[in-house]
């Protein structure tokens, strides 16, 4: 559990941006994100606000969508049920 490698661009932290260029770590849950077999790297961020010897580098995983769905399986999903699509004719009785 942990960081198991984490490796970034060296020559864009003169520039104050930290981009990761692999990322392998395994969460507490037991998630494993790894960058080079199928996982997307975090965008770069600008760290000229705290330039230090030494920033603190916090990792989370997203949480898309909380009712579940966030797997590409490479199919194409149908898209959500809609209440009323456009140009249906309204029912007696609804707007």
């Amino acid at each position: 559990m942990g960081v198991l490698r984490a490796e970034f661009d060296a020559s864009a932290l003169t520039l104050s941006r930290l981009n990761a260029t692999r990322l392998i770590v395994r969460f507490a849950d037991g998630t494993l994100i790894d960058t080079e077999l199928a996982d997307i790297l975090p965008p770069v961020r600008d760290v000229s606000d705290v330039m230090q010897d030494s920033v603190e580098v916090l990792l989370a995983l997203p949480l898309l969508s909380a009712s579940g769905g966030n797997l590409d399986d490479g199919r194409e999903c149908p898209p959500a049920p809609l209440a009323r699509r456009a140009g249906d004719r309204p029912r007696a009785g609804r707007p």
